[in-house]
């Protein structure tokens, strides 16, 4: 049988611990959380497992993919919430947690090279040995990939200072779904993995893709000195508009913040409930808006301090802040920025018995009072309490925009309609002229409805181009 032959075929390539087409190792690889789909109830079922650790085991497996015309799915942890390393259809899913090197902490140029296999504790935890850090997002767990998270356009803890993560990329070494192997950046050139530009930029073809264009094997990033001074501080509103337009896009003007977010009352509160979650208290905000602050010393921490303070009295005697509410000072948020990836991170898939979704997009902040609303008044619609966060990234008043909620993992009727609760809440967004990152097969579907022709027409040279034989996570983005 075919599959006999494949099966051999990879135990060869990485050995017989290493490749197996168990149907209990299968199923953990059909579904995820985000997903909106369950071991029951698989979105898709892989024929066989791999679990390469170097470069050239990768380059025969891809080549071994084409030769059997065999689908390829690359998955690291597995923590990911669209469902986007789901293998949609069959062959084989292509494990790359063993690949787990940190190659180099190079802290002359401040930069990193790592595996796909590194986590966000792993490199959190040998940054911070060396006083370095680096904005890993806040709401996936210790163990998501930190190469995954910088291709699928993760956002970092200190978004509003540095930006969003896939614009970090100094380098990358990928196969290609040839077999393959090249590089993007100035590791083309030489062995400096230091900057992306200005060369022309090949890494694009891998950023956003979900692993239909190659498997990256090694990334370089940039570290940052790690301040030893850190706070952050919360305040609140009960208007939309005066929270976004009149609090966190000017103050982020100044460029003091390294991070400035903001959410609706029930995604601040959610971690603390279950189900159901309560009204919110009058004397309550309808939205926190968080910033946070770091110094080198502990004068330039409190000369910031003073910047942030002195722009809140500001508004405030301009009649700009009517709606604004002093909180009680919050433990939560000085562990935030303290314990990147934050260890509370999940909570809210425990709001109803562990399942846990989103729409997340990169949406113009002018947007964001305007569409809030309307997002409310979905999830009300839906009993789904109204929960959503924004973070601004630097250089553009744009940034995330997401909504969250928890939900019934097991109650599979549930599951169909918080689908379609996240398909109208996607609608809106696009309206207001955003993008969904991470996007699963149906947010990529209405996507598509309303991208450009040309857009459609390129991303389908590309792939066939890179991808002749289509086997690298087929049935994405339309292709």
């Amino acid at each position: 049988m075919k599959s006999d032959v494949v099966l051999k075929a990879l135990q060869d390539i990485v050995g017989e611990e290493w490749a197996t087409s168990d149907e209990a190792t299968l199923v953990p690889y059909s579904y995820d959380i985000g997903g909106l789909s369950t071991p029951s109830r698989p979105a898709g079922r892989g024929e066989f497992v791999v679990m390469p650790q170097t470069v050239e085991q990768i380059q025969e497996i891809i080549k071994l993919a084409n030769i059997e015309k065999v689908p390829v799915t690359p998955i690291v942890f597995g923590s990911n919430m669209g469902g986007v390393a789901i293998p949609l259809e069959g062959g084989i899913v292509l494990d790359l947690h063993r690949m787990n090197k940190i190659i180099e902490v190079n802290e002359v140029d401040n930069y990193a090279i790592v595996e796909p296999g590194v986590s966000m504790g792993m490199f959190e935890r040998e940054l911070r040995g060396r006083g370095y850090w680096f904005p890993l997002p806040m709401s996936p767990p210790n163990a998501s990939s930190v190469v995954a998270n910088l291709l699928l356009t993760g956002i970092g803890h200190f978004a509003s200072k540095i930006g969003c993560q896939s614009d970090l990329i100094n380098g990358v070494e990928v196969v290609l779904p040839t077999g393959e192997l090249a590089r993007g950046g100035s590791c083309a050139f030489s062995e400096h993995w230091h900057s992306r530009y200005p060369i022309p930029d090949v890494i694009g073809l891998f950023v956003g893709w979900q692993g239909m264009t190659g498997v990256v094997t090694k990334m370089s990033v940039p570290i940052f000195k790690r301040p030893p001074y850190q706070m952050s501080t919360g305040f609140g509103f009960d208007d939309y508009t005066e929270a976004i337009m009149n609090c966190m896009i000017p103050f982020q003007a100044r460029d003091i913040a390294h991070d400035v977010s903001a959410a609706t009352w029930s995604f601040h509160n959610i971690q603390k409930f279950k189900h159901p979650m309560p009204e919110r208290p009058k004397e309550d905000p309808k939205m926190y808006v968080y910033m946070s602050l770091c110094g080198f010393t502990e004068e330039e921490l409190n000369f910031k301090k003073k910047i942030l303070d002195d722009f809140l009295n500001t508004q405030k005697k301009a009649g700009l802040f009517t709606s604004y509410k002093e909180v009680p000072p919050s433990p939560d948020l000085t562990e935030i920025i303290r314990n990147i990836p934050n260890p509370r991170s999940f909570k809210f898939s425990d709001f109803k018995r562990g399942g846990g979704a989103w729409v997340g997009s990169i949406t113009a902040a002018s947007q964001w009072p305007i569409a809030l609303p309307k997002l409310d008044e979905i999830m009300i619609k839906y009993d789904v309490p109204p929960s959503t966060r924004c973070t601004l990234l630097k250089g553009s008043n744009c940034g995330m925009f997401r909504c969250r909620w928890g939900y019934d993992s097991g109650n599979w009727d549930e599951i169909q309609r918080i689908l379609e609760m996240s398909k109208e809440l996607l609608r809106v967004i696009l309206e207001h002229g955003g993008l969904m990152y991470k996007a699963p097969v149906w947010g990529s579907d209405i996507m598509l409805e309303k991208a450009h022709p040309g857009y459609k027409l390129l991303m389908q040279k590309i792939k066939k181009m890179l991808d002749p034989n289509n086997i690298m996570n087929p049935g994405r983005w339309g292709l």
